[in-house]
């Protein structure tokens, strides 16, 4: 399996220390709230829930630019969008976010205001009866 090839790079390289293999994580909150960063590196997406998740527990966002993730990531605002698929540009960015607490701390919280704003359940709940209302006119 992949995390097995995962597991094994990480031993040869002595990073044993930097690296946790949670295998399957029941409390999701708990989880988040460990976190500093949110990183996805998804070849394609719709809307991704994981990724909402991260943002309404305040987490930067670093994201490949596909798919759904410019309809929630701001590039710069809310985290990073990666146009290039190669590790490095993604390491780069997520080493912006590790080295700037304040940055940092201002894009989680806008995370944290995007999805109360636009992707909250009252507001989903909202917009859906809005367009009943205004199809069924």
């Amino acid at each position: 399996p992949q995390s097995h090839v995962i597991q094994s790079a990480v031993h040869r390289l002595g990073l044993d220390g930097e690296f946790q293999f949670a295998g399957f994580v029941e409390d999701m909150g708990q989880f988040y709230e460990e976190l500093d960063v949110y990183l996805s590196t998804s070849i394609h997406e719709g809307l991704p829930m994981s990724v909402l998740e991260a943002m309404e527990h305040g987490l930067p966002i670093v994201a490949p630019l596909v798919g759904g993730f410019e309809e929630i990531i701001t590039n710069g605002v809310e985290g990073f969008l990666v146009a290039k698929r190669d590790s490095q540009s993604f390491a780069k960015q997520c080493l912006v976010l590790c080295q700037d607490h304040e940055l940092r701390k201002k894009m989680g919280q806008a995370a944290r205001d995007k999805v109360s704003d636009h992707f909250s359940m009252e507001k989903m709940v909202s917009e859906y009866a809005k367009t009943y209302h205004q199809l069924a006119a």
